[in-house]
């Protein structure tokens, strides 16, 4: 099975500069994750913020808990980079790119990258229609997995 879902908080600090705090949850028996839970927070800079496109670079801390489905489990430090770009098609309607490198800061030869190319339209106020692609890599995996996840999926999302 494979789950994800993230809560996010943004503080806006000025006309670029802002704050965030996240946790996540995701769960890929495919690549032997039972369950694992990331927070972190960090900063975040707009080099662009229009009515129509949003460029955002992000820096921050965390710590990743991870068991695998083998019942072994570690906790770790992590350094979160990120990238952000959306374009707005519409109101309510755009396409983003996300990137995220998170190195592991206990062992420096390990890290994971994450990227997510979405397309959302609105279907009602607070209802969306959602495709994605995500490639989510991972230099370590668990044994007898490969490093690289690849996913399209379609879905129904909620804004608030």
């Amino acid at each position: 099975s494979l789950w994800q879902a993230t809560a996010r908080a943004d503080q806006d600090l000025g006309n670029r500069w802002g704050a965030y705090t996240l946790f996540a949850f995701d769960r890929n028996t495919f690549a032997s994750i039972d369950r694992r839970f990331q927070e972190g927070l960090g900063v975040l800079y707009h080099p662009i913020h229009s009515a129509t496109d949003t460029l955002a670079a992000e820096v921050g801390l965390g710590l990743v808990e991870q068991r695998s489905t083998t019942d072994s489990s570690m906790t770790q430090p992590i350094g979160r980079a990120a990238g952000n770009y959306r374009h707005g098609f519409a109101p309510k309607a755009y396409g983003e790119e996300l990137l995220e490198f998170l190195p592991d800061l206990q062992r420096g030869c390990e890290f994971r990258v994450n990227s997510t190319t979405m397309l959302v339209a609105p279907l009602f106020k607070n209802l969306a229609l959602k495709a994605s692609y995500v490639v989510n890599f991972d230099n370590d995996p668990e044994p007898g997995r490969r490093k690289a996840d690849r996913f399209l999926t379609t879905g129904v999302q909620l804004s608030f």
